[in-house]
């Protein structure tokens, strides 16, 4: 069986698409679960995480290769206003992990002879994600990098320090934050997904170059 690093390595070697799992809280909304607090998909963790557990059992069954925890919607601050603890707080997403990675695990002892080890991917969400109010397709938060740095530090040390494969940066809207993102990387040890493709970004200004060209050809697009 691959190790993780490996497994990461194979994909990129071989050039060819990662079957990636489909939407958590569309699918728990399609399940009959509320999803409409402002915590999302995050919600499930803290009130059914077995819910969760069966649709990331349901997706790997369905041949995903990668799948991704329901932590995109959690951040120290949203979980702060719900009046919970540091302590607490980081519970939510270490078990957003734990339910993933124990899905994948019963998946490959019922699956002996499976050829891939699945990955798991943790999931961060962008900084509109937070503010709930549609930004996160549009950015221009109008906030500094050290406030981004200060949103994001916490739960990326946390997701590094779990038994995630890699992180996944999602729907990181402009570059500003896409930057800070990429440069995360060089304080990690996990690998981190952002954006579209499966990447390792051995340096910040490889990436920025990378999403200066992105952001400018959607902008061009409009």
């Amino acid at each position: 069986m691959q190790k993780p690093v490996e497994a990461i390595r194979s994909v990129i070697d071989r050039g060819r698409p990662l079957l990636l799992d489909g939407g958590l809280g569309s699918e728990l909304d399609r399940r009959g679960f509320d999803i409409s607090s402002p915590l999302w998909s995050a919600e499930v963790i803290l009130q059914q995480p077995d819910a969760l557990s069966a649709l990331h059992r349901d997706y790997l069954d369905a041949g995903a290769q990668c799948i991704t925890t329901a932590s995109y919607q959690a951040s120290v601050d949203g979980l702060r206003a719900r009046g919970m603890s540091l302590s607490e707080i980081e519970s939510v997403f270490r078990v957003s992990v734990e339910l993933a990675c124990s899905a994948r695990d019963e998946f490959l002892q019922d699956k002996p002879d499976a050829d891939f080890r699945p990955l798991v991917a943790a999931s961060v969400g962008p900084y509109g994600a937070y503010l709930a109010d549609g930004s996160e397709y549009r950015g221009n938060y109008g906030v500094s990098d050290e406030r981004l740095r200060d949103f994001h530090r916490q739960r990326l040390h946390w997701l590094d320090r779990s038994a995630a494969d890699l992180i996944a940066c999602e729907t990181i809207p402009d570059l500003q934050e896409s930057v800070f993102a990429a440069g995360m990387r060089n304080a990690c040890t996990t690998v981190i997904r952002c954006g579209p493709r499966l990447r390792f970004l051995p340096t910040c200004r490889r990436f920025s170059r990378w999403a200066s060209t992105a952001v400018r050809r959607s902008w061009r697009s409009r």
